[in-house]
């Protein structure tokens, strides 16, 4: 006979975020954190006087005789689970009253527990409006609410609570989610008026663009690079750096449009005209300032300017030790948001305050390592470039071993040494070994700070680059990397490329594309792709706009936009094409060819393109060749999504004009479509956060 027992307690839920699809990808981490997270919980819950009812391998559900020591474990849990491996975890806690039977918990509470939980995020503990009553008494915890929810199989709307506690984040109602009741359909008659509205809006859009507001005008922001003052062109990289991460630390305020590094490095060492700087960047307000180090001690002002008035709104001179360098970087993006009338949450101030090393030396070396990969390795392929990169890189991680941004800055140097062996930019040897190494690097760097964007893409493009590469894990890191920080230009450009190059889907790349140029305008390759992009999604009016803008903003093509001449040649533009190609003295390259092959010129095709598809393409526009046609099925069959193989280019480029009643291409098209809805509907269902 069942033993039953029915009594008063507090309800505790746990679950880990995304464990199971870090299961699927990463299997070695995703054993580190479980491990981690049952060795904390088990302490904690017994510390606490609590009992683990049901363990769900990534999840919990635990019971506590007093609310106030279930608030301290869910605190004590959320604390101990930041170290590494960290734990993403979400806490629901709930009072009411338990059906105790044969040692499982039961009972409608235990399910308005659960579902307060599913709400949650990482590093957050949700409480429901019975457990925020008893902590009235205890002014050392805060909770904010949320404000009202209706829960799956729950009969009223329940009030939500967030503790706010520092170090635990409060999530944004707007992008919750959990098991709630579905949201009951538009009736026709409102979805008619909804409608109306739409069409109304889209014609005021043109009939009255005088009442829509300038871009301009909302809360956005260029930082210029900071003035080295310190007397010694060897300080650069510190300057540098300083700006950087006085960028990086704004954009981790929601509502603020920051220009990315990209874009604002055009105006470095240029005489500033700031009307004209904000003007082309599209932004209502300008940070510029100067950097003074000297030994242990810095000087750094800044000021904040009105873009449409030339006006200053804030200025401020710090002079610090070098060890408060981090804290400097947070004022400074505190009081943007201040004058920005912008409230910082605690989850914002958490990741602004976040210090990556407690080492100011390894910081620094750090610092050095990034301006010579960046400024340097990444522009001249000079291997004396990628030497010291890699020497900084490594004594900053000899300095501070927990220092994950330095093993990520090493894994992408060598990553880019990879790139450059392969392209014989030096001829250099590559070195064994090296994808051991990389992969090496970049687990230690996931292992210390998994949730950081930049060490989530050295992850992934780690991953790309192994032998019998893994692409689904590699696209699950590049994803994470984007929804960690998917204001960062990066973030959004490789998660495009990615659709694009390796998928062959367009549609679902195009708006992380444009995302991306909001915070960076005047970087070349992100048109380059978008021009791709659009003309494989038979948009060709704006594919031709994103080319042009895309020619006026390279002054470097081979280094900047090395695909730009392809795309100009494709839409006709001979002569622009061919002026950068001679230019460039790159003989008898691809581009080269396919040039002469669009002019009617097969005779200056260099021998090694003559069989190239789209060389064949170029050269008989008006002509089936069967041949093309098989083998292009071929790489269809095979699963190939290169850009001559894939369903969107098959459908739109006017290369294939002549073959559209063709049977056999109408078979390969069916074919390249079936390949197109699988990855479409595996990889392409990507939407951009608010």
């Amino acid at each position: 006979m069942p033993t039953r027992d029915r009594h008063l307690a507090a309800i505790l839920f746990t679950d880990i975020v995304g464990f199971t699809a870090l299961m699927q990808h990463d299997e070695t981490n995703a054993v580190c954190i479980i491990k981690h997270y049952h060795e904390v919980l088990e302490k904690s819950v017994s510390n606490h006087h609590g009992e683990i009812l049901n363990n769900y391998g990534d999840g919990s559900l635990c019971v506590f005789n007093s609310v106030y020591e279930a608030l301290k474990c869910a605190i004590e849990l959320q604390i101990g689970l930041k170290s590494e491996p960290a734990v993403p975890l979400r806490v629901g806690l709930h009072l009411g009253e338990v059906l105790f039977e044969n040692g499982q918990a039961l009972g409608d509470d235990v399910n308005v527990a659960s579902r307060i939980q599913s709400l949650g995020v990482a590093n957050s503990i949700l409480i429901s409006s019975e457990v925020c009553h008893t902590i009235k008494n205890h002014p050392e915890l805060t909770a904010k609410s949320l404000g009202k929810f209706d829960f799956k199989n729950v009969d009223e709307s329940m009030e939500v609570f967030a503790l706010a506690n520092d170090g635990l984040v409060v999530p944004d109602k707007k992008n919750m989610e959990g098991k709630l009741q579905p949201k009951k359909s538009l009736s026709r008659k409102w979805m008619l008026a909804a409608a109306v509205l739409v069409v109304l809006l889209f014609a005021g859009y043109f009939i009255f663009p005088k009442l829509i507001s300038d871009p301009a005008t909302e809360k956005s922001i260029a930082v210029l690079y900071f003035d080295n003052m310190s007397g010694d062109l060897g300080q650069e990289y510190f300057s540098d750096g300083i700006t950087e991460e006085i960028i990086a630390h704004i954009s981790k305020i929601k509502d603020i449009r920051v220009i990315s590094r990209t874009s604002v490095l055009s105006y470095k060492g240029k005489p500033k005209n700031l009307k004209k700087i904000a003007k082309e960047l599209n932004v209502s307000s300008i940070l510029e300032g100067s950097v003074r180090k000297s030994g242990n001690t810095i000087r750094i002002t800044a000021q904040l300017i009105d873009a449409h008035t030339d006006q200053h709104i804030w200025a401020e001179t710090y002079d610090r030790d070098l060890k408060d360098i981090f804290e400097v970087q947070s004022e400074i993006a505190r009081m943007i948001a201040h004058k920005f009338k912008i409230e910082i949450t605690s989850e914002t101030n958490a990741k602004i305050t976040q210090i990556p090393t407690q080492n100011v030396e390894a910081y620094d070396q750090y610092q050095k390592g990034m301006y010579f990969l960046y400024k340097k390795y990444f522009n001249s392929h000079q291997h004396e470039y990628f030497e010291k990169s890699k020497k900084y890189f490594e004594t900053a991680i000899q300095l501070d071993s927990g220092y994950a941004e330095a093993y990520a800055g090493l894994a992408e140097t060598y990553d880019e040494l990879r790139n450059n062996s392969l392209l014989g930019v030096p001829k250099i040897e590559f070195p064994k070994g090296l994808l051991e190494l990389k992969e090496k690097l970049a687990r230690k760097a996931l292992q210390l700070k998994p949730n950081s964007s930049y060490v989530n893409t050295a992850m992934a493009w780690t991953l790309v680059h192994r032998q019998g590469p893994n692409f689904d894990s590699s696209f699950f890191y590049m994803k994470n990397a984007f929804y960690i920080d998917h204001k960062d230009p990066l973030t959004n450009y490789n998660l495009s490329y990615t659709l694009t190059q390796d998928l062959g889907l367009n549609s679902p790349a195009i708006p992380l594309t444009l995302n991306a140029i909001k915070a960076d305008p005047l970087d070349p390759n992100l048109y380059s792709i978008l021009v791709q992009q659009y003309a494989l999604s038979g948009k060709n009016i704006e594919a031709k706009k994103a080319l042009q803008t895309c020619f006026e903003l390279s002054e470097d093509p081979f280094s900047q936009v090395y695909r730009l001449p392809f795309w100009l040649v494709y839409y006709g533009d001979y002569d622009k094409a061919e002026s950068l190609l001679k230019a460039l003295a790159w003989g008898d390259s691809f581009q080269l060819s396919f040039l002469y092959a669009a002019k009617g010129e097969p005779g200056k095709v260099s021998q090694e393109h003559k069989n190239n598809t789209y060389i064949l393409l170029a050269s008989n526009r008006n002509k089936v060749m069967k041949d093309v046609i098989h083998r292009i099925e071929a790489e269809v069959e095979r699963g190939n999504n290169t850009e001559e193989n894939n369903y969107d280019f098959l459908s739109h480029s006017y290369y294939f004009d002549a073959y559209r009643n063709d049977p056999d291409f109408k078979r390969v098209l069916a074919k390249a479509k079936i390949n197109h809805d699988t990855n479409m509907s595996k990889y392409g269902n990507i939407e951009i956060p608010e």
